[in-house]
């Protein structure tokens, strides 16, 4: 949406009239907004689809705008053009790409949609030296994910679990982007979708990278749901103790929290980065990805 587009740009300090990085590039409407703003020679963008950026290279060089645009893969950045003053990402990730933090001088700016198969939000960091902080914005935005040359991990396990009953409604989940934002931090990895069993009943289903599972039926039977879960870990087990920490700490938004990245991993915080309560966000072993061809 344009509206959420501008919004995005206006965190970004355009002002200050930084060099930026785009990752992302899509249909090139964003950073045809950037090279107006601060002229093309501050402005790059990369994307993991060769098609998208002849696509977006034709069309701004049309209009006059001649930026660096390239296939890459965005999770390494663009280190042919860094350092830059800000990173903007128009597509989701799981962790913040460790390579970005080396792209960014000390005091620049990365500007990220964090997000899993369940819930996220965008978050707003601000580099020092090897370490980027900051806070999730309080306004929630959603990007699709980003791709990779890399094929993700998961595996399935042969495990007919057990059941138990639940008071928590898996909809809350389904349908309320902080209560989803919770459960992703309480599961780690897992997607989360809403299916149907093979007798017509409808189900939540969460599926974790380890082959952990859990199916929660909507309809509720007194007022409980059931719930079925098996592999290495109980996800709906983790989603109902964090739910009952949020619940304690007076429901609050994804705003309250934020992230630290650093050498020794990322973690999320709630409230202040000296806070017991953390959450992992895992990162990838390191591996070298090709430039898109």
């Amino acid at each position: 949406m344009p509206g959420l587009m501008a919004r995005h740009l206006r965190e970004l300090g355009l002002e200050e009239n930084p060099s930026v990085l785009e990752i992302g590039v899509g249909s090139g409407y964003n950073i045809a907004i950037l090279c107006e703003v601060l002229g093309d020679e501050r402005v790059a963008g990369v994307d993991i689809s060769p098609k998208l950026v002849f696509d977006a290279s034709r069309d701004l060089a049309s209009q006059g705008y001649f930026p660096k645009v390239c296939a890459y893969d965005g999770h390494q950045g663009y280190p042919d053009r860094a350092p830059y003053d800000r990173i903007i990402s128009t597509t989701a990730f799981t962790h913040v790409p460790p390579a970005w933090i080396d792209q960014v001088v000390p005091g620049g700016m990365i500007l990220v949609n964090i997000a899993g198969g369940t819930g996220g939000a965008v978050l707003r960091l601000e580099v020092d030296h090897g370490v980027a902080e900051g806070r999730f914005l309080r306004q929630w935005a959603g990007f699709l994910p980003a791709r990779s040359h890399r094929p993700s991990a998961r595996v399935s396990v042969d495990d007919p679990g057990e059941w138990r009953w639940t008071g928590l409604d898996p909809m809350r989940i389904s349908e309320n982007p902080v209560e989803a934002f919770m459960a992703q931090l309480a599961t780690t990895d897992a997607n989360t979708v809403m299916t149907q069993a093979d007798d017509g009943t409808s189900l939540l289903f969460l599926e974790g990278a380890d082959g952990a599972w859990a199916e929660v039926e909507t309809t509720p039977v007194d007022g409980r749901y059931r719930v079925d879960q098996g592999g290495p870990r109980r996800l709906w087990d983790l989603v109902e103790r964090t739910h009952r920490w949020w619940e304690s700490k007076g429901r609050p938004d994804w705003s309250s929290f934020g992230v630290t990245v650093g050498a020794k991993g990322q973690e999320v915080w709630f409230e202040s980065p000296d806070a017991a309560e953390r959450w992992e966000l895992p990162v990838p072993d390191p591996v070298r990805c090709p430039e898109g061809s």
